[in-house]
């Protein structure tokens, strides 16, 4: 019979696999419906029409399949981050996948609950935080508009994540060392 510790350690590390698997099957389906999903606006430029510099009505643009999207394809540069994108989130469903493993054996898997359940999300949430939080700051005219909602929203998940997780791997570590489950 596993103690309350294990338990509580293995619904934490049940759930970061879940929102990650979630995370990565949104990203890697279509990044810009996971933008959606958050309710992150498009910006202006995005709203042009492909075929000459008039602004389409934002219904046209709400209508309009964005995996098709012109803009995206033939940018040389938003065409290979969106696909790498769509990569990284078939790398999230794979992560999320191997956070179930310790479920199965919380000692033998206990370092890749530090590795993807700590290191990883901590330091994916700072990066998420300072970027949405602080890329308005560095702007001249700065006004608040350009705070990220998405990206503050994701690293507020990966930073309640990651403490959920050490702090079950802390309440655990005693009897890890002892060779308990």
């Amino acid at each position: 019979m596993r103690s309350k510790k294990t338990n509580f350690f293995q619904i934490s590390v049940l759930v970061m696999g879940a929102i990650f698997i979630l995370l990565g099957i949104a990203f890697s389906t279509s990044p810009i419906t996971a933008f959606k999903i958050f309710n992150e606006n498009v910006s202006a430029k995005w709203n042009k029409s492909a075929n000459d510099n008039e602004f389409v009505s934002d219904d046209v643009f709400r209508d309009f399949n964005y995996d098709n999207n012109e803009l995206i394809r033939d940018d040389e540069f938003v065409a290979p981050l969106y696909l790498i994108v769509r990569a990284f989130g078939i790398l999230l469903v794979f992560t999320g996948f191997l956070m179930i493993l310790p479920i199965f054996d919380p000692l033998k898997y206990r370092i890749i609950a530090y590795t993807n359940g700590v290191f990883f999300p901590f330091i994916s949430s700072i990066i998420f935080l300072k970027n949405g939080l602080f890329i308005g700051v560095r702007k001249e005219n700065a006004n608040g508009d350009y705070i990220h909602l998405l990206i503050v929203i994701l690293g507020v998940i990966f930073l309640v994540l990651s403490v959920m997780v050490f702090s079950a791997l802390m309440v655990t570590r005693r009897d890890a060392l002892e060779g308990k489950e």
